[in-house]
């Protein structure tokens, strides 16, 4: 029997911490248990520093 997975996971470790990229054919996804806010912000920094990429405000009450 062959299984076919569409998964990528790769390991991340660097200065401020530890995460874990998960990319499959629905969604990606970065996950970050310890110091995560941390972790997010780097990631979120070096994204808009590229400047492929813009942060735009979300009104979460919309998505109830």
């Amino acid at each position: 029997m062959a299984v076919a997975a569409d998964e990528f996971l790769t390991f991340w470790k660097y200065s401020n911490g530890e995460y874990e990229l998960d990319d499959d054919i629905w969604a990606f996804f970065i996950h970050a248990p310890k110091n995560n806010r941390q972790v997010i912000s780097d990631i979120e920094g070096v994204l808009l520093a590229s400047g492929k990429f813009i942060k735009e405000e979300v009104d979460f009450s919309q998505y109830k």
